[in-house]
């Protein structure tokens, strides 16, 4: 892996330019897709960011899978309280999902998965499936 960085300056509405930090990470297997990075603290280091980036994406899935298998975002009020209601009702309902289904024993023929080629792990719809 090769790792690029530099410090420039970004143009943010009301504030002028600041100055960023860009970190460019090059998988040299061709794997993956480069990545490109930036930071508003230049004080942070290169592994700092990349280690921010990387410990996103846990979060990034579970919004994925809420708005694939509970329709965040999706509702249809117009009136604020309604919007401010329904976001968290459906965390409300993803958490209790995982942890009912977490707290099954390991042996319990109700924890199963449905197997593709590239799956390792249960996923939240596997866990919908069990409840339904």
């Amino acid at each position: 892996m090769e790792v690029f960085t530099e410090t420039g300056h970004w143009f943010k509405s009301g504030k002028g330019l600041v100055e960023i930090r860009r970190v460019m990470v090059r998988h040299l297997d061709g794997t993956h897709r480069d990545e490109y990075l930036f930071s508003t603290d230049v004080q942070m280091s290169v592994t700092e960011i990349i280690e921010m980036y990387g410990g996103r994406w846990n979060i990034e899935t579970t919004f994925q899978e809420m708005r694939e298998h509970l329709g965040l975002e999706t509702t249809r009020g117009w009136h604020q309280r309604t919007v401010l209601r329904m976001a968290p009702a459906l965390f409300l309902l993803y958490t209790v999902v995982v942890v009912f289904y977490d707290t099954m024993p390991d042996g319990s023929s109700h924890r199963r998965q449905k197997f593709w080629i590239g799956k390792t792990s249960i996923t939240f719809s596997d866990m919908l499936r069990f409840l339904i």
